[in-house]
């Protein structure tokens, strides 16, 4: 076990951010004293989606729920180790990050000037032939109780009952149901996004239950969850700034 251990990815990965922590505490010594909280890193519906294209462009299907799973997990120890380089300020002074920004600027600059620029009707009559295309997706905020079925072979649906009686009892959510590896409570997130992370439709089974209490069954790719609407938002095409 312990030779498995030692070849885990992720501990390799927990002790190189240690020692670079480390090493830059020495460096810096009074930058570590009363130094607040690093802040959550948040990954948006917008970064998802685009990993997700990544990976579809470069193997011509989807990711499976496993794949996407480490894709996220691969970008949180990118912006990790992002966040502490910015932090330890490894990019001062360093002539290959300069080229690099000043290679970005011109090609940014390039595109800008070259571009022609719409009118607002031009632009309003495309968005209104690409409606499809831009239309903003229905999004729903909620919390969420998972239990895995597997667990709960023979008494399923008696659990569902006991769990829904606790919550409406007002118990502590995050105390309750089975481990599950995504967050219980999502704010306002695209059906289109949760279909991709939960599977089997789930966005739209969501979004059709009712706000004010727990409502359920819900079933996804991983089993079935108790759900409470806290907000829903209808589809809309983008205004025109």
């Amino acid at each position: 076990m312990m030779k498995s251990l030692l070849r885990e990815p992720l501990l390799h990965f927990l002790v190189l951010a240690g020692g670079l922590f480390a090493l830059w505490a020495v460096r810096n010594p009074e930058s570590t004293r009363g130094e607040p909280s690093r802040p959550q890193i948040t990954i948006s519906e917008a970064r998802i989606d685009s990993l997700i294209d990544i990976f579809a462009k470069a193997r011509h299907r989807p990711p499976t729920q496993q794949e996407l799973a480490g894709l996220i997990d691969d970008f949180l120890q990118e912006e990790v180790f992002y966040r502490e380089a910015l932090a330890m300020k490894l990019d001062e002074d360093d002539t290959i990050v300069r080229r690099r920004l000043r290679q970005k600027m011109e090609l940014f600059v390039e595109d800008f000037t070259s571009a022609a620029q719409p009118t607002a009707e031009q632009l309003a009559d495309f968005l209104q032939e690409q409606a499809d295309q831009f239309r903003v997706d229905r999004r729903v905020a909620f919390r969420h109780v998972y239990l895995n079925p597997e667990k709960h072979p023979d008494t399923l649906d008696k659990d569902l009952e006991t769990l829904k009686a606790e919550l409406e009892r007002k118990a502590d959510p995050a105390e309750l149901g089975d481990t599950f590896l995504l967050p219980g409570e999502f704010e306002l997130t695209s059906l289109r996004q949760l279909t991709q992370l939960f599977g089997e439709d789930f966005g739209p089974q969501v979004y059709a239950q009712a706000a004010g209490a727990w409502q359920g069954p819900v079933s996804s790719g991983f089993g079935v969850h108790l759900v409470w609407i806290v907000a829903k938002e209808e589809g809309r095409l983008p205004a025109l700034g």
